[in-house]
């Protein structure tokens, strides 16, 4: 596989500052060190359309080779795009986002992390995150779930008790389906103050949450 040093493709954009060149002009070592303006059109060659550089419309594309960097530096507003938009990796505030993979995303070695990650609420509260958490209840009371408005978002509330502890939607714009049965919008799932008793809920529509019981009984709690 043939590979091109970025160093190498920034001295030669610098340092083809050069005398005028036509479109079809090899950049070689023997011109390096010779300011040039490239007129449009024009291309940096190596090894004789080995791997050319090519520039169009604020763009510049790389043929028959790869490029090795040391590192990658994507600004706050850029993005990795895969396919012309059919896949995107963007990132925001301390959130990596990846976007058009509609059919999946496969990890070759596995999960990206074995670790579940927990969340504690000392009986009432709110939960701040539902990707893929384990919210740990230590009292009774009522944990309030996310605005059903992400659509993916999945977690499991935990008593870590013999209480009872309720588990709500944010809102009377969410719905909850408990055990399959829709709940009056608004309405909360609450069990019957079993200790360990377990509820997962994913919100895999936009205000509605999935709920089934794993462990323990849960029942229309209201509003």
């Amino acid at each position: 596989m043939k590979r091109v040093s970025i160093l190498c493709l920034l001295i030669l954009a610098f340092l083809a500052l050069a005398v005028p060149v036509s479109a079809q002009t090899m950049i070689t070592p023997s011109v390096i060190g010779r300011l040039a303006n490239l007129p449009a059109g024009s291309v940096i060659s190596w090894d004789g359309g080995d791997v050319v550089l090519t520039p169009s419309s604020n763009m510049l594309t790389l043929t028959g080779g790869d490029i090795t960097v040391p590192n990658l530096y994507v600004g706050a507003a850029g993005k990795i795009d895969f396919g012309s938009g059919d896949v995107t990796v963007t990132v925001s505030t301390n959130t990596l986002t990846l976007s058009g993979a509609s059919t999946g995303y496969v990890f070759s070695t596995g999960p990206v992390s074995s670790l579940v990650p927990l969340e504690t609420i000392a009986g009432t509260g709110s939960i701040t995150s539902c990707m893929g958490h384990t919210i740990l209840v230590t009292a009774a009371g009522t944990a309030t779930l996310p605005a059903g408005t992400t659509l993916g978002q999945r977690c499991t509330v935990v008593s870590t008790t013999a209480a009872i502890v309720s588990t709500d939607v944010a809102s009377a714009s969410d719905t909850m389906i408990l055990n399959g049965t829709p709940l009056t919008a608004g309405f909360k799932a609450t069990s019957d103050g079993t200790d360990e008793a377990t509820l997962y809920c994913e919100n895999n529509a936009t205000n509605v949450w999935r709920c089934r019981t794993i462990h323990g009984l849960h029942s229309d709690g209201g509003a």
